[in-house]
């Protein structure tokens, strides 16, 4: 049993799941995942659902990592099925590779997530070394300024001090 950490991400912003919940595994809380974008959905539908299509259900494990990312986009087309219409039985291989389709659209969709992630980070870490250059520059102008107060002061005969 692992605790699955259920996090909202909009718009390059994150609300943090902070409890979790404790499930059996990465399957369970995919499932989990998918029920809670499928009724978060039904919840803004008629609202604002044109402005969660991009946002995601990122799941994450108790050490922080993100484990998928389930795009409320997905949520959509789940729940945009007409109810009324009979399943007709698949073919065995039409079946497994509707299945492969939609594992490799999952993942393509987390590292399309994932992606945007890693540019907000970078883009945050260049900011902050920015902000670290800026105040090197500016103490370095200080040490200089200092060393060539220093400097005039010895020459012009300033006291020296001796013990």
């Amino acid at each position: 049993m692992s605790r699955f950490f259920f996090h909202l991400r909009k718009s390059g912003r994150r609300l943090i799941d902070a409890e979790g919940l404790v499930l059996a595994d990465e399957a369970a809380a995919r499932k989990e995942a998918t029920a809670a974008a499928q009724d978060f959905y039904d919840l803004v539908r008629d609202e604002v659902a044109d402005g969660w299509k991009d946002s995601a259900l990122e799941v994450c494990d108790e050490r922080g990592r993100c484990v998928f990312l389930i795009g409320f986009a997905a949520a959509v087309r789940l729940n945009t099925r007409p109810a009324e219409a009979p399943q007709r039985a698949r073919p065995p291989e039409l079946a497994r590779l509707h299945a492969e389709f939609c594992r490799v659209h999952s993942e393509t969709e987390f590292t399309v997530m994932r992606g945007h992630m890693l540019m907000d980070r970078a883009h945050y870490e260049c900011k902050m070394l920015y902000s670290i250059r800026l105040a090197v520059q500016e103490n370095r102008s200080r040490a200089q300024e200092t060393l060539a107060r220093s400097r005039q002061q010895s020459q012009s005969g300033g006291a020296v001090i001796s013990l």
